[in-house]
């Protein structure tokens, strides 16, 4: 948690506040990186005392050649409770997995059905699993649903949903400011990044 909050701490993704948050709740203060670098909808990579340490999804650790084999079950079951499952590894040697849980606010079910009283078709894009983002779109009653969705691919997503009418786009992070951008109406949450915003 500690190596995860020091690659998150200038991250201005929601899942790294969430990681940032938990770690000083637990007394943990995070040691200083050296460099950071975000690779957009996968995670973090940062240097912390000359070492590598990734933070991030599961198949950007992959990808960046960390053998995740041992840790395959737990994520599969982690993810099958509809988690979001966040690998965190050290030169390139897995550490363990931190899991976080999405939840709606409390007057989104109510939004949503309003939206679908007026004859809105309501759709989630996100990069969250598609397990995570399935037990999120059936508790709020959403007509359809993109997991799994790269920040650069939600505007070409976006750019589809055009294709049936006008699209409204709501987001709060650095990854939805393009797709922002190309819906019809854009809306950035007060809460969000800068740039969303």
């Amino acid at each position: 948690l500690a190596l995860a909050a020091a690659a998150e701490a200038s991250s201005e993704h929601p899942l790294a506040d969430a990681i940032v948050t938990a770690a000083f709740e637990r007394d943990i203060t995070p040691p200083e990186v050296a460099h950071f670098e975000a690779v957009p909808g996968k995670g973090v990579r940062v240097s912390l005392n000359a070492e590598v340490v990734l933070v991030g999804s599961p198949r950007f650790l992959s990808e960046s050649g960390v053998n995740l084999t041992a840790l395959g079950r737990r994520i599969g079951e982690l993810e099958g409770m509809g988690r979001t499952v966040i690998a965190v590894a050290r030169q390139a040697k897995p550490l363990g997995l931190l899991a976080l849980g999405d939840a709606a606010r409390g007057d989104a079910a109510e939004c949503i059905c309003r939206l679908r009283d007026a004859g809105v078709r309501t759709v989630m894009i996100t990069g969250d699993n598609r397990r995570t983002a399935r037990r999120v779109a059936d508790e709020l009653g959403l007509d359809e649903v993109h997991a799994g969705i790269l920040p650069g691919e939600k505007s070409d997503l976006i750019r589809n949903l055009q294709g049936r009418g006008r699209t409204a786009m709501v987001g709060d992070g650095i990854n939805d400011a393009p797709a922002l951008m190309q819906a019809d109406v854009g809306i950035a949450m007060g809460s969000g990044t800068d740039i969303a915003i």
